[in-house]
């Protein structure tokens, strides 16, 4: 099995490869437990991806307070919710409160701000553009309380419009990503930028790829499942993964994964160019498909060059 690799972020800070995504579904459970975070953290788990969204802060903070583990070995990623881009600084200081602890990484979650109505924005009159909440995220950095910070669903426009005016470069660009939607040509402008690239969904929809023929091909070679070569194909990329489960078994094998061939990497970075109907968007989350949308902007307009063609 091979190791799990440490990625050195931009700014020198270190960031665990393979994070315990405490997603806990649409419901956003709360609650003073995060089920699985605990056979997480046994299993050998050091990241933690969290967000404000989740509702599943104090949780982990909760959890992070109960494990024998030390703070310092542990990394917690957070993130600014669209409904907050108008006061970075009070919503930075409620996910403080909340874990009870400081950042390793802080993202901005969208591009797109939302009002309290639920319109979405794209800057003035209705609020800020992502330009200038970035601005105030750089600020967070001075406090302190934060290592690093980055931003989420961004895209090769989005984050070429904001590296414009970024005084700190983003450390981090966490995107869906897996064999169907590996983003190759974002993954490589991103590395040119020095922006380390981390996949959310990493499993894509929990069906499709995993049942895909020549990822089970690739795992019964290894003794593995379809799941555990997505996460080492990433991982041999060069990319961080956020996989999440509530299963004991299946949390432990998503840290426990097989050393693939450079042929089999190579196979499996092909899937999606062999095959048009394995290039998709599958993580359903965000998505709006009566009106082609995800959180509310077009497909065009946050830059995404691939759809959800398995809606």
């Amino acid at each position: 099995m091979a190791d799990i690799p440490t990625f050195t972020l931009n700014n020198g800070v270190a960031m665990p490869g393979v994070l315990f995504g405490c997603f806990q579904g649409p419901e956003c459970r709360e609650t003073a437990d995060i089920e699985g975070l605990h056979d997480a953290l046994a299993a050998g788990y050091r990241g933690l991806d969290t967000a404000n969204n989740y509702n599943t802060e104090a949780a982990v903070g909760e959890g992070v307070r109960k494990t024998d583990i030390p703070r310092e070995q542990l990394f917690i990623t957070t993130k600014l919710p669209s409904t907050m881009h108008h006061d970075v600084k009070a919503s930075f200081e409620d996910s403080l409160k909340q874990l009870g602890t400081y950042i390793d990484l802080y993202l901005m979650h969208w591009p797109q701000g939302k009002k309290e109505d639920g319109t979405v924005y794209d800057g003035p009159p209705d609020g800020p553009t992502f330009n200038d909440v970035w601005e105030e995220m750089e600020k967070l950095l001075e406090t302190k309380q934060v290592r690093a910070i980055g931003v989420s669903n961004f895209s090769h426009k989005t984050l070429g419009q904001l590296l414009q005016t970024a005084k700190v470069t983003p450390a981090v660009c966490q995107v869906e990503g897996h064999p169907f939607h590996p983003d190759f040509a974002f993954m490589k402008f991103c590395h040119s930028k020095g922006i380390h690239m981390s996949y959310y969904s990493p499993l894509g929809n929990g069906q499709t790829v995993l049942k895909d023929a020549d990822l089970v091909e690739i795992g019964d070679a290894h003794g593995v499942s379809a799941g555990q070569v997505c996460l080492a194909w990433a991982l041999a990329n060069g990319v961080s993964v956020n996989p999440r489960s509530t299963n004991a078994e299946r949390i432990k094998g998503n840290i426990t994964l097989p050393k693939l061939t450079d042929a089999e990497v190579k196979r499996i970075n092909d899937i999606h160019k062999n095959d048009e109907k394995r290039h998709s968007r599958l993580c359903l989350q965000p998505y709006n498909k009566e009106d082609n949308t995800a959180s509310g902007w077009s497909l065009e307009k946050l830059g995404w060059d691939v759809g959800f063609k398995h809606a």
